[in-house]
């Protein structure tokens, strides 16, 4: 008898000490809502940063298109020396000695008409643009729902764990009272090592739920892309019954909402046009090409001589020889496509094909959409009803609980009927509070498809 005090009073020393060193270690944890967990992971995801790297990286191709509607402008300089027969480019005479020369130009064109293909390039760059927006907006999306998902399971795991506590609290109480039975005769050394083993199965159980809580927390702190060193814990929001959300919507309402907001199908419609622009990019080369070109040009040579008055024969100096050699020249330049080889009809029967995909697309995002919504929808039912099941089944549980706890504290029943009853009831309660986040989460992801944004 009082080893088996001993025993209790241990327990309740050690489980002491535990929570005095839990609750330094929370005073020094950094605590993040669900919207600070959102942030730090838009924050730091690396597929966010790259998609957004893609961005930039369209955006400048879109700057590039611009720039083919300016006229290109480069200069030319060279200084160079000759040994041998050759022929000076501007005395037009043989030489065979070392020549010195030098050469300046400056070189323009600017096309006139390319079938319209520069002003389809540029249309085009700018909606590849705007798809990778809806590509950054996206991958937001996604990273919200796995935030959202991951801290109500942490919440879930949280629940567990009071849950099972509790549950060991209870037992070590009517352990103790049972040990006070035994002293007075009431109780048999049987009903005490029952509720021995079962405080040893409720340990580990709680051992079990806190484990889970650890894992499922460093998830999100990965998720988070937190350094898993530091100390990190999640607020715990007080959510009643009350506070559940209600299905008011139909299916085909959210349905229509997400066909305007969900970024897949805005993303699925450009890429239509940007397949349209690009049938016009490949038919564009059917059509001659028109440009204006223009040079500048001069140089020197040593070559080119003069007499001089005194009958001296010198080479004529570098700056008057500047200005002598100038040349201009402008011109226009007509290409017309004949025969390529059927290379433009190529690409235009594959331009064509790639619009009549891209439509096909459109319409799989839209039924994938629907299908997801749908699907999402009659989970949400589901989970409905399984939250109205389970509570009206912890409620009877507790009641047949507390009930069949009077009664083997006064010796109605025995042991084994008291603790089937402390069992479902202990069942009831983790079943109910598992179908109570299943169904937050549940209305959390339609709440997602009408466009709200997603918080406790």
């Amino acid at each position: 008898m009082r080893d088996c005090s001993t025993f209790v009073c241990m327990k309740k020393v050690l489980f002491f000490i535990v929570s005095l060193f839990f609750t330094a270690i929370v005073k020094s944890q950094t605590v993040y809502d669900l919207n600070t967990c959102i942030s730090r992971a838009l924050e730091n995801n690396i597929s966010l940063k790259q998609s957004a790297l893609n961005l930039r990286n369209q955006e400048q191709e879109v700057l590039r298109n611009k720039g083919q509607v300016l006229p290109s402008l480069n200069g030319f300089a060279s200084h160079s020396y000759n040994w041998g027969q050759r022929i000076d480019p501007f005395t037009n005479q043989f030489a065979n000695s070392r020549v010195r020369s030098n050469s300046f130009s400056i070189n323009t064109s600017f096309t006139l008409f390319q079938g319209f293909q520069v002003q389809n390039q540029i249309k085009k760059s700018i909606i590849d643009y705007r798809i990778s927006q809806l590509n950054v907006e996206e991958t937001k999306n996604n990273i919200v729902l796995q935030v959202a998902s991951m801290y109500l399971q942490v919440l879930l795991d949280k629940e567990t764990v009071k849950s099972v506590s509790k549950q060991q609290e209870i037992t070590t109480k009517q352990l103790e009272q049972t040990l006070k039975m035994k002293k007075a005769g009431q109780a048999t050394d049987a009903d005490v090592s029952n509720l021995q083993s079962q405080l040893a199965n409720e340990q580990l159980n709680l051992v079990n739920a806190q484990n889970r809580l650890q894992v499922d927390l460093l998830s999100l702190k990965q998720l988070l892309l937190l350094d898993t060193l530091q100390d990190f814990d999640v607020e715990t929001p007080e959510i009643s019954d009350d506070d559940l959300p209600k299905l008011t919507l139909s299916a085909e309402e959210i349905y229509a909402m997400a066909l305007s907001k969900m970024p897949q199908i805005k993303k699925a419609e450009l890429q239509i046009e940007s397949s349209q622009k690009s049938y016009y990019i490949a038919k564009g080369s059917y059509y001659p090409t028109l440009s204006l070109s223009g040079s500048w040009g001069t140089g020197y040579s040593g070559l080119r001589k003069e007499l001089t008055p005194e009958g001296q024969v010198q080479t004529i100096p570098f700056t008057e020889q500047f200005t002598d050699n100038l040349n201009q020249n402008i011109g226009l330049n007509l290409s017309v496509p004949i025969f390529n080889r059927f290379a433009t009809r190529t690409s235009v029967s594959q331009s064509l094909i790639g619009i009549e995909n891209s439509k096909l697309n459109y319409e799989q995002a839209k039924q994938q959409l629907r299908k997801d919504i749908f699907q999402a929808y009659t989970d949400a039912q589901s989970a409905w009803k399984k939250y109205e099941a389970t509570k009206t089944a912890f409620i009877s549980a507790e009641t047949a609980y507390l009930f069949n706890e009077k009664k083997f504290q006064n010796g109605l029943i025995n042991f084994t009927e008291f603790s089937t009853s402390k069992n479902n009831y202990q069942i009831a309660e983790l079943n109910y509070i598992q179908a109570k986040y299943e169904y937050l989460f549940k209305m959390k992801v339609l709440d997602f498809y009408y466009g709200t944004p997603i918080s406790l």
